[in-house]
């Protein structure tokens, strides 16, 4: 009997061939995928990154140029104490930093930032407000009805009686956690009226100076019906008086006979301190440092500060 010789392999077919050449096709598309995936990923989380670290350079930048600010201010606050003659060489030649429009521009750490400065001596400060002013000043910015303002007032002081219990102190830590607090109607915090003026919570309070005293040149009018017990009538002559120039401390302390409100005096001053980027266009997620800038203990610092993102002015 003649040996057995093994069969021959069989061959694959073109079929199969087509099978296996497909199926390595689809392994390298998946393959080139997931390569691509993860260096897509990549290439995201490193531009985020990059992200990140240009705003915190940018947070650092900000707060050095209020700190700086502060400086400054401290520097004006010093010389008024000293009730210079205006034509004095030091009047003359010295830049003091003053409330003005225009913002001014430092440099911190290779960053142009623009600070505007602002007075706030007449804002009444958030954690002095009563109920009753709370409810006022609800109502005079769109309540719907007295009760509502009225419920909100109290619901509002009671949420400040139990951060006082949590953490001691006179209740809120600073203006945005009140503006924060999620049963405020965003329209209260900040709004337009028909005139083009801005109002609201935002505009019209701050924390940390203690005080709800009233400006004759810089208190919003209606605050004053608010803390007090003015009149429309009063507060119309006011409006007057405003716009026919600056208003006589005389002329002011009179007005405020009969009113429960007291006048702001400059020895004690505050400022609103607004810090930002200088872009040469708005750029969508820049950051605004904004400072409350007033004396404690005697020496200026500080008092509230916040941060937002959102378009430079």
């Amino acid at each position: 009997m003649p040996p057995l010789l093994p069969l021959p392999y069989p061959r694959p077919g073109a079929r199969q061939r087509g099978y296996v050449l497909l199926f390595a096709l689809g392994l390298l598309a998946v393959v080139s995928t997931l390569v691509l995936g993860v260096s897509a990923s990549l290439r995201l989380d490193t531009q985020l990154l990059a992200r990140e670290k240009d705003l915190l350079q940018e947070n650092y930048a900000l707060h050095g140029a209020v700190q700086y600010a502060v400086a400054q201010l401290a520097l004006t606050d010093a010389v008024n104490s000293l009730q210079l003659d205006p034509k004095d060489e030091l009047l003359r030649n010295g830049q003091f930093w003053r409330p003005t429009p225009q913002p001014y521009t430092v440099t911190v750490a290779k960053r142009r930032i623009e600070v505007q400065v602002q007075e706030a001596l007449g804002l009444p400060d958030a954690n002095t407000l009563t109920a009753p002013e709370w409810e006022r000043l609800f109502l005079l910015l769109g309540a719907p009805t007295p009760l509502a303002a009225q419920t909100l007032a109290a619901r509002l002081v009671e949420f400040k009686q139990e951060l006082i219990r949590m953490r001691g102190g006179a209740g809120f830590a600073s203006l945005q956690e009140l503006l924060d607090w999620p049963e405020i109607p965003r329209r209260m915090v900040s709004t337009t009226t028909v005139a083009g003026a801005v109002q609201g919570l935002q505009h019209w309070l701050v924390v940390g100076s203690g005080h709800k005293k009233v400006d004759k040149d810089l208190t919003p009018l209606p605050l004053f019906a608010v803390l007090g017990n003015a009149t429309d009538a009063q507060l119309q002559q006011l409006g007057q008086w405003r716009r026919a120039g600056s208003v006589a401390p005389v002329q002011f302390q009179a007005w405020l006979q009969g009113t429960g409100l007291t006048a702001a005096t400059p020895d004690n001053p505050v400022w609103l301190l607004r810090a930002y980027p200088q872009r040469s266009k708005p750029v969508a997620g820049s950051s605004i440092l904004r400072a409350t800038v007033g004396k404690k203990n005697g020496a200026l610092q500080v008092l509230d500060q916040w941060t937002e993102r959102s378009l430079p002015f």
